[in-house]
């Protein structure tokens, strides 16, 4: 196990990773970092956790638009990375 830091929305997430996907979960970072930056741009301001909740929405949106392609695997990790980013947003707005 190793760890990895996620730059999204303007702060740093230290995430533990399986050793060989550390390059894959930087990568799914950035993609959640780009829709930040879209949901932003479209909604304006929002809290942690409403700006990750549409993020979520825009990734599985995506994943439903593909339903071709669609893999049960994929979509799991989705919604596994969907609570895990409400999980953390809830926590930085306590510390807030």
């Amino acid at each position: 196990m190793s760890e990895v830091t996620l730059h999204i929305n303007g702060r740093d997430y230290r995430v533990r990773a399986a050793d060989g996907e550390e390059e894959k979960l930087v990568r799914a970072g950035q993609l959640v970092d780009e829709r930040c930056t879209r949901a932003k741009s479209a909604l304006g301001t929002l809290t942690d956790s409403s700006l990750f909740f549409y993020v979520a929405l825009m990734l599985a949106d995506d994943l439903v638009e593909d339903d071709k392609a669609i893999d049960p695997a994929a979509t799991e990790s989705v919604v596994r990375l969907a609570d895990r980013l409400e999980s953390l947003a809830e926590k930085l707005e306590k510390q807030a």
